[in-house]
């Protein structure tokens, strides 16, 4: 029964890094007064779903500044090991990405847009978009505390619900294809042995992760993220059969403890056709803004997080809501990231199409034309799909463009 009415400005769903930094941005541009938050659960951050490996340059000009508590470490390359044991090294001079706490980095962004004025309510599961007149007018909101659903009318609706986006399934609008995803489990682990602190590994194959990859994503004092992502079967499982079975990673792992397992589906697909819609805009991974060749959705999430908020706050100064105010959004994320997506999006499926023998030929061709040095030397470039493009139009590049496009521009 929904026994409660009230009304507010913009309304986001979702209290993740997409949510919670469409927010930030709105305070840091004015409209703190004039937003809230919904998030289902008790705390920021909990549960955590990835294993938050951050390209520092792109945080800084997202203008983020994370508390040294939240920083587990940094890391300078990667190492990616081929179906057959095969291992190619690519290192810089300096730190890269940063491995952060999920939970603590959820909390930093969320805790600043708080301080700032907006308005966080915990404990509050969006149940359903509120259409009127075929405009999304606000939302039906389920108060876990004190259990009861109430109408709250809006301006405007962010859905940053993550996935699998059922809200805007329910309200028959694009949502992340099914069929374009991959599920992801981690675990915490320690008493890792003889892996590098400032490398990450990244382990190739269908056997142990058809989909995607296997990493190890090392923290401090002998602990780590370990993970995979694939598309058929259980997630679980094929991380235990990881642990236990993969040729060079079991041995890595032979004496580490599960400390604690998290489970998150990942879109591949590319981004929802469109993420506008007269009072709601759409972003990060309910939108799929996220990257094809990697499962990477933090920070392309964030980004383009930060074009909605602009994007809200015009169109209230306008007063205006409608439609054709709101497709500025997708213009602007589309202007940002739209060719790297298509870019990723076509890489995405070539490596999908490359079998396991085939991959190992491509790590053999690296390690003999040492394409690793010529990798290292572009440690500096920005984050660009063209870039991306041309090393895909050379056979040697299809293995080096993972850790590009992995370190240059976000992790997951």
């Amino acid at each position: 029964m929904v026994d409660v009415k009230s009304e507010v400005k913009i309304a986001i769903v979702g209290a993740g890094p997409a949510g919670s930094f469409t927010a930030l941005t709105l305070a840091r541009l004015g409209a703190n007064q004039k937003t809230i938050v919904f998030e289902e659960h008790d705390q920021i951050g909990k549960p955590s779903h990835c294993a938050g490996h951050l390209n520092i340059k792109t945080l800084s000009k997202l203008g983020i500044k994370l508390p040294a508590k939240t920083i587990e470490n940094k890391i300078k390359g990667a190492i990616f090991y081929s179906p057959s044991g095969l291992s190619f090294k690519v290192e810089r001079k300096n730190p890269v990405t940063l491995v952060v706490n999920r939970e603590l980095f959820d909390r930093t962004i969320a805790e600043e847009a708080e301080r700032l004025g907006v308005e966080f309510r915990l404990k509050h599961r969006v149940k359903k978009l509120l259409i009127r007149n075929g405009k999304v007018s606000g939302l039906i909101v389920h108060n876990l505390g004190r259990k009861r659903s109430e109408k709250i009318y809006s301006r405007l609706v962010v859905d940053a619900e993550g996935c699998p986006a059922t809200l805007l399934k329910r309200a028959n609008f694009f949502y992340p294809r099914p069929e374009s995803f991959v599920y992801g489990c981690q675990a915490n682990v320690d008493r890792v042995e003889d892996v590098r602190q400032d490398l990450v590994e990244v382990y190739l194959g269908k056997k142990f992760a058809d989909g995607l990859f296997a990493w190890i994503i090392p923290k401090k004092n002998g602990t780590a993220k370990v993970g995979l992502a694939t598309r058929h079967g259980n997630p679980k499982k094929a991380l235990l059969n990881f642990f236990c079975k993969h040729p060079i990673a079991s041995k890595k792992l032979s004496k580490s403890r599960i400390l604690n397992l998290s489970f998150h589906p990942i879109p591949l697909g590319g981004p929802i056709p469109k993420t506008y819609a007269d009072g709601l805009l759409v972003v990060g991974d309910a939108a799929s803004q996220v990257k094809p060749t990697t499962g990477g959705g933090v920070i392309t999430g964030m980004i383009c997080a930060e074009q909605a908020a602009k994007t809200a706050f015009k169109a209230l100064n306008l007063d205006n809501f409608s439609e054709k105010v709101l497709a500025e959004y997708q213009r602007a994320w589309m202007n940002r990231l739209g060719f790297e997506f298509k870019v990723m999006l076509r890489l995405r499926k070539m490596l999908d199409r490359l079998s396991d023998r085939q991959i190992d030929r491509l790590f053999e061709l690296c390690i003999r034309t040492g394409l690793n040095e010529t990798v290292e030397k572009v440690g500096d470039i920005d984050f660009q799909g063209r870039t991306l493009l041309r090393a895909a139009l050379n056979p040697k590049g299809l293995i080096p463009i993972l850790y590009l496009a992995w370190t240059t521009l976000t992790g997951r």
